[in-house]
């Protein structure tokens, strides 16, 4: 195999529940994640040579917000996945990577942390390293906290700081629409106001009321800890949230730490509408998605083997 593209999917957190601050001074998390439609592309293509890799980051054209993408290479999670797997192989990886971004910056979807985990998955395939499981994920989680769960996709109880990820038997499609206000919020401030507003007596994070969810989810009851947090920093996602609701006559959920807000729908068709209706009348950009898609997903390849 000599060069592949993968798709790589974004996440809602269905629910999230926040503990108080640990001895790390890192808040354990357990969160009901799945991974959904709304996919950024990675491209790879082996260089015959050992020199340096290259990568190019572009907007995928027919993203529905676009946004600036120059950052440092130094700090790009995708190269930062190939540098690590060059450093624990001892071995030059060399490849020419585009990845092609249809998932917001700074949207509470995952983006960045799942392009880490499709290097990772991607290049393990195309240089044909073997690497276990278990070495993959602690590899993923060095990367950032929301990496180990994309290395396995699908519906998982994310607990810990990302690091202990189980799959959750849900077969059941869930449907709903995204709403992309034009904010990106920082998980840092969110965290932030989060602990400005917490108890001193703020308890553990709540396993059993995420667990009740699995069997018996509806529109009104994903939750999330952080949202008091994102409406108080970022007040307009407070008003945007109570336009949607108007419109869509059920709640809005934030994603993550925010930005992106989601409404869950009946099925597919309910999901078009709704994103149709909210993107006239609040003139922003919105999105039908379905939930469960797979991880870095072959969609081609060659092998001239």
């Amino acid at each position: 195999m000599d060069h592949l593209t993968v798709k790589v999917p974004a996440k809602l957190n269905l629910a999230l529940s926040v503990g108080a601050l640990d001895e790390r001074a890192m808040h354990p998390i357990a969160s009901w994640m799945t991974t959904i439609s709304l996919c950024d592309e990675l491209s790879l293509i082996k260089l015959a040579n050992d020199g340096p890799s290259r990568f190019a980051t572009i907007w995928h054209n027919d993203a529905v917000v676009s946004g600036d993408l120059d950052w440092p290479l130094a700090t790009d999670l995708v190269a930062r996945a190939h540098r690590l797997l060059e450093s624990t192989t001892g071995r030059s990886l060399p490849i020419q990577a585009t990845l092609r971004k249809r998932i917001p910056l700074g949207g509470g979807l995952g983006g960045g942390s799942s392009d880490a985990a499709a290097m990772l998955l991607s290049l393990c395939q195309l240089f044909d390293l073997k690497i276990g499981q278990l070495t993959l994920m602690k590899l993923a989680h060095s990367l950032g906290s929301d990496v180990p769960f994309f290395i396995q996709g699908g519906h998982a109880l994310v607990e810990g700081i990302g690091e202990n990820v189980t799959p959750i038997e849900h077969t059941a499609e869930i449907h709903a629409v995204l709403a992309f206000p034009p904010v990106m919020c920082s998980s840092g401030t969110v965290y932030g106001i989060f602990d400005e507003l917490a108890p001193s007596n703020l308890p553990q994070v709540n396993r059993e009321k995420i667990e009740q969810l699995y069997n018996s989810l509806n529109p009104e009851n994903p939750f999330n800890d952080l949202t008091e947090a994102v409406f108080k920093g970022f007040p307009e996602l407070e008003d945007l949230s109570k336009q949607i609701q108007n419109i869509a006559e059920r709640p809005a959920h934030i994603s993550g730490s925010g930005s992106t807000l989601f409404v869950l729908c009946d099925d597919p068709l309910h999901a078009e509408h709704l994103a149709a209706a909210l993107n006239t009348q609040l003139k922003i950009p919105c999105l039908s998605i379905s939930s469960g898609q797979g991880v870095a997903m072959m969609t081609n390849s060659t092998d001239n083997a």
